[in-house]
């Protein structure tokens, strides 16, 4: 039983691999420390062996924590947005506004096709790993945004990673997939 229970681990993993075609390098480093401490593990209880098993668990603690962080160094990374660069520069008030507007929303447009779009698709609709489809979302804009922030199910939460304002402008943004 434990045999089918481990291959079913591993053939279920392989396959969210590659549904949702992240080769980003803390899952490949996930992969290959689960690989190397599972043989580790069955060895050490296997041979009683205490070293070999304390190896083990702390491979698989450590494995947790790349899961928790999506980091190797175990450290949140903060989301790296390329500062957006108006061609030209407005004189009037309103012209500044909208200006600011615009960059804000294209700042938002970046988070999101870095981050959302592997799940959600580029249009809201693709739907991968239980994503929900955003163009027919009837959550409130504060429902969106701590959803954003905490996460659910499979998503990761963003709290600490995104400011504030980058998280309503990608609110913003996600209104904007709607038809």
């Amino acid at each position: 039983m434990e045999m089918i229970m481990g291959a079913l681990i591993l053939i279920t993993g392989g396959y969210l691999l590659y549904a949702t075609k992240n080769t980003q390098p803390y899952i490949i480093a996930k992969i290959v420390i689960v690989l190397a401490c599972i043989p580790l593990g069955i060895v050490g209880l296997k041979k009683k062996n205490k070293a070999l098993t304390v190896i083990a668990l702390l491979g698989f603690f450590y494995v947790l924590g790349i899961a928790l962080t999506k980091s190797i160094t175990l450290t949140k990374q903060k989301i790296e947005v390329p500062a957006a660069v108006s061609d030209e520069s407005s004189s009037a008030s309103e012209g500044i506004i909208q200006e600011n507007a615009d960059n804000a929303l294209s700042n938002a447009k970046a988070i999101y096709e870095q981050e959302c779009s592997r799940c959600h698709g580029i249009d809201g609709k693709q739907g991968l790993a239980g994503a929900k489809d955003l163009t027919a979302s009837q959550l409130s804009d504060a429902q969106k945004k701590e959803m954003i922030l905490k996460g659910r199910g499979v998503m990761a939460g963003y709290e600490g990673r995104l400011s504030e304002q980058e998280i309503d402008n990608l609110v913003l943004y996600i209104n904007t997939l709607k038809k």
